[in-house]
């Protein structure tokens, strides 16, 4: 199944400390229809996630979603907007039931705001009881930190008793000796291999910018210089001037999957330490 994992908009109103978003300011656009058709007629599996934003700041996101009938669709959320209220919600989920929503709370109402800075996450936690509630499929995605590791087993249990699916993600982005990393996890040290995961099952990737790229790690400012990854967003490969068969089907695209690049081994060789586990 072809799977795409889509930036939507360029704009999150949180602050979380380790993400991406903090540092690409101004990065792109929002996504059109026009290239939301595109993509729909290409792909299978559908995520609206992002690098840089949130899905809920593309105005035109319930369109799209109603567009998506018998596709997988997910639409991966944590941000929080006075404009965005339980009626828009509402609408959202009516707009095409079969979509799954991931909403990120790290830990209980009122303790997810530690790390997702500028969250309401008693209003998000509502709107997940609400979408359960209506027979949506919720999954409430958790990262492991110091501060909430001994609260997991309650929201876990919450989650299971209101019908919502719970997810426990382990993060790779601490620093050393750094306060908000959990202590009930172990990592391990792998060897040096390449393995890319694009070859396998890694999700294509629409940037922000109007580009497919193979994956979404490579899609970020801090890789522009290498010049495997700069064939991929030379203006002939823009989504809005081709489509996706096009690009996939590239030389660029048949290059990159043979040559790599510096973000490859920095993110998919087998010596990167994200081997994780609670203990």
């Amino acid at each position: 199944m072809a799977h795409i994992q889509i930036d939507a908009s360029n704009t999150c109103t949180l602050k979380c400390p380790y993400c991406a978003r903090q540092t690409h300011k101004d990065y792109g656009d929002v996504l059109s229809l026009g290239n939301y058709f595109k993509l729909l007629d290409y792909y299978d599996h559908l995520s609206f996630s992002g690098q840089i934003s949130d899905p809920i700041f593309n105005p035109n996101l319930i369109t799209m979603l109603n567009w998506s009938q018998n596709k997988s669709v997910t639409v991966h959320t944590a941000a929080t907007s006075p404009k965005h209220t339980e009626d828009w919600y509402l609408r959202a989920f009516k707009s095409n039931p079969q979509v799954t929503w991931i909403f990120g709370l790290d830990g209980p109402v009122g303790w997810s705001e530690r790390h997702r800075i500028g969250q309401d996450s008693a209003f998000l936690m509502d709107i997940m009881l609400m979408g359960a509630g209506l027979g949506i499929k919720i999954i409430w995605q958790c990262i492991l930190f110091s501060f909430n590791e001994k609260y997991i087993d309650s929201c876990r249990e919450l989650a299971d008793k209101e019908g919502i699916e719970f997810q426990l993600n382990l993060s790779t982005r601490f620093t050393p000796n750094d306060p908000m990393e959990p202590s009930r996890v172990a990592v391990t040290t792998r060897g040096k291999e390449l393995n890319p995961k694009c070859l396998v099952d890694q999700p294509h990737n629409y940037s922000a910018k109007g580009f497919l790229t193979p994956c979404c790690w490579i899609d970020n400012h801090w890789h522009m210089d290498d010049e495997n990854v700069q064939t991929l967003y030379s203006e002939e490969l823009r989504l809005e001037n081709n489509t996706v068969k096009d690009i996939v089907d590239s030389d660029a695209w048949k290059q990159f999957k043979v040559t790599f690049s510096k973000p490859c081994w920095d993110y998919c060789t087998m010596a990167n330490p994200s081997s994780r586990k609670i203990l």
